[in-house]
């Protein structure tokens, strides 16, 4: 079971409570490190795209905020 074993849409809503219900207790911390790196990863080339000069260690943090929230 991957990331890409989770669909996209309402149509798959079943399929992937199937698909999440099938998963053993390993396999599920794997899938939420996966959807979340995506997250970021998708954050930052957003950030990027909207300051194509801004440092790295500026659209990493930015990418946190925008993923995690801003921290206390």
């Amino acid at each position: 079971m991957s990331v890409k074993d989770i669909g996209v849409g309402d149509d798959s809503y079943a399929a992937d409570i199937d698909a999440l219900k099938r998963m053993d207790a390993s396999q599920k911390p794997a899938v939420m490190t996966g959807l979340i790196r995506q997250a970021y990863a998708l954050a930052a080339a957003g950030v990027r795209l909207r300051d194509p000069s801004l440092p790295d260690d500026l659209v990493e943090a930015r990418a946190r905020e925008l993923v995690g929230g801003e921290r206390p």
